[in-house]
């Protein structure tokens, strides 16, 4: 496993970390020994950035990593992230979990739909985000965590400086070793370089929303960055969801460039999403590439994508196009 420095914190985080998004019982999630396994799988093959939320699994991903790594604490960097509410889903869900067992993978199959009725909600004021760190702490099992982020924040709040003083203070008290944020935009990681002694951003950066690379890369000194969704949501994945997606759903042909593109990586017995990783493991700028997954098997295979060959033309060539296609749409 590749190291890097996350910024200039002095942490080495594994060039692969782990999402646990989906780790913890939910509505759609079925809690399981596997997220054990799949844990401690991540840190015998050297990962050691985890990277988890709140709102994940209305607090059960913490919990399941606060499980996993009593007495293994100085092993991993754990960052969570805090802002985000319950939806109006989950605040019925977390109650129904017990009792929704034999049900969940019809109810799953309405994912979108549900999630689509559901009101996210965001709550940045002091007082919550106190709350809500004191209650990550006692998930994880820990006194401290290595990194804070706000969990999306409207420009508004990067905008004043509350926020700032509260995770400034919660740094001088122990609680958290350092702070980031978690942004939507390219433009509002743009907005947080302002800011001297944000340790982190976390962004989405991948083939198909690649605008990071150009936009904010060249511009980053000493600010660690964390590229979240690398495989586009699961676009640049085996399963070829080309009918999904924000940024290809308007557009045939970005559909069809990477149709292409899953089509050349058969025919050379390439794994699209190693591929996927790959090309931003070239970005030094990049810190750890955050991916999401309940699989060993596929995280096994997202860690090896540091050992591929070199891209052939014929790839290189469809990634550029593809590159074109999805900036064309958005």
């Amino acid at each position: 496993m590749e190291y890097r420095p996350l910024g200039n914190t002095g942490l080495l985080t594994s060039v692969i970390g782990l999402g646990c998004s989906r780790l913890g019982a939910s509505v759609f999630e079925a809690n399981s020994t596997d997220a054990q396994c799949l844990l401690h799988f991540a840190i015998d093959h050297g990962i050691n950035f985890f990277d988890t939320a709140d709102s994940y699994g209305y607090g059960n991903s913490e919990r399941v990593l606060g499980k996993a790594f009593r007495g293994k604490r100085d092993k991993v960097i754990l960052a969570t992230k805090g802002g985000f509410l319950p939806s109006s889903l989950a605040r019925v869900g977390q109650y129904l979990v017990p009792f929704i067992g034999p049900f969940r993978s019809r109810i799953s199959r309405k994912k979108s739909i549900f999630k689509t009725l559901s009101r996210k909600r965001q709550n940045f004021d002091v007082a919550y985000l106190k709350k809500a760190l004191e209650q990550s702490l006692k998930r994880l099992s820990t006194d401290y965590l290595d990194l804070y982020q706000l969990h999306s924040p409207p420009r508004e709040v990067l905008e004043h400086d509350d926020v700032f003083r509260f995770l400034e203070q919660s740094q001088q008290e122990g609680k958290i070793r350092f702070y980031g944020i978690s942004v939507n935009t390219v433009e509002d990681g743009l907005f947080c370089l302002h800011h001297p002694h944000i340790a982190a951003l976390q962004v989405p950066i991948n083939i198909l929303e690649h605008h990071a690379t150009t936009a904010l890369l060249p511009k980053v000194l000493q600010t660690g960055v964390i590229a979240r969704v690398p495989l586009a949501r699961g676009l640049l994945t085996d399963r070829l969801q080309v009918t999904t997606g924000p940024h290809l759903k308007d557009s045939s042909q970005a559909q069809q460039q990477l149709k292409n593109l899953h089509d050349v990586c058969t025919r050379e017995r390439r794994n699209i999403s190693q591929i996927a990783i790959q090309l931003l493991l070239q970005f030094t700028q990049i810190s750890s590439i955050i991916v999401g997954t309940k699989s060993i098997e596929h995280l096994r295979l997202n860690i090896l994508a540091q050992e591929q060959p070199a891209l052939s033309q014929d790839l290189l060539r469809l990634i550029t196009i593809l590159n074109k296609s999805s900036k064309h749409n958005q």
